[in-house]
């Protein structure tokens, strides 16, 4: 089989959107081997090579405020800002995010969309922004919401027209989802798109992640990118009935065509869905 680069390749199987994250200052791998050195530098790099294949391509760039992996379980601070105080690390957000885009911009990169930290569902720059598990609910919910919009300025201070994408992982769950961006919207946080990752294993049945997205349309009125999705393409059958549900298509290649078909066909009636993004695109298994 001849070597192909990779973008090129899925810009002739339809992908017209790309999707990259950014640590601050990440190791080059992490335990299990990955390549996970994707700082300023390499992300400039890749949006390049991205534009030489793909020029008309949607650039989605995933902030996770970490120098690691950042998700629910996990969203712990640059090793650089331990020690800031609260006012402090607001001011470190804003201008890192303004830094960024801004070399980016400069470079004729800007993306079209930015995620202001990856599934927050339970916050991000813990212990300051934490959400899940804590006494002080509505405090936090008050830093959290202090520290969003702190990035959200320095984004639009370099890059006036992007989009503001605020990603959770609450594909199949409507009281999560409204519960999250409730809270938002009566803090008065400005953003622009509801990110979600939808994950039939997680997040469970095609029908949760519709009456969702219907419900979410008709509250919020927000466009709402699918963030992450994915489906295995091996591996055993799920251990209790809620999941088999769940995972209605074969856990083989087809199975796995099959599901994101199923995907796209269903999301496509709400007028809402502005993408569906594959995650991890370069990796067979999925999620």
């Amino acid at each position: 089989m001849t070597a192909t680069d990779v973008i090129r390749l899925m810009r002739e199987y339809g992908f017209n959107a790309f999707r990259a994250r950014i640590f601050v200052n990440p190791p080059e791998r992490d335990e299990w081997g990955g390549f996970i050195g994707n700082n300023l530098d390499y992300t400039v790099k890749l949006f390049k090579r991205i534009r030489a294949s793909a020029p008309d391509s949607i650039l989605v760039l995933d902030f996770h405020y970490s120098d690691y992996w950042a998700d629910p379980g996990k969203q712990y601070k640059p090793k650089s800002w331990e020690g800031l105080g609260f006012q402090e690390l607001k001011s470190a957000l804003r201008e890192y995010t303004k830094q960024v885009l801004e070399r980016l911009n400069r470079e004729g990169l800007a993306p079209d969309m930015v995620q202001i930290g990856n599934e927050v569902t339970c916050g991000f720059l813990w212990p300051e922004g934490k959400l899940c598990g804590v006494e002080n609910v509505e405090e936090q919910w008050d830093r959290f919401s202090e520290l969003v919009c702190s990035a959200i300025e320095g984004a639009r201070e370099a890059v006036r027209s992007i989009k503001i994408v605020i990603h959770i992982d609450r594909g199949g769950d409507w009281k999560g989802t409204y519960s999250f961006f409730s809270n938002l919207e009566k803090r008065g946080v400005d953003y622009d798109v509801i990110g979600q990752s939808y994950y039939p294993f997680w997040h469970g049945e095609l029908e949760s992640l519709m009456e969702n997205l219907d419900n979410t349309m008709r509250v919020f009125g927000k466009p709402v990118l699918i963030a992450e999705t994915g489906y295995p393409h091996a591996g055993p059958e799920p251990a209790n009935e809620e999941k088999m549900r769940a995972m209605a298509w074969s856990l083989n290649p087809e199975g796995q065509k099959r599901f994101f078909e199923d995907l796209l066909l269903s999301v496509a009636k709400f007028p809402n869905v502005i993408g569906v993004l594959w995650w991890e695109p370069c990796q067979i298994p999925a999620v």
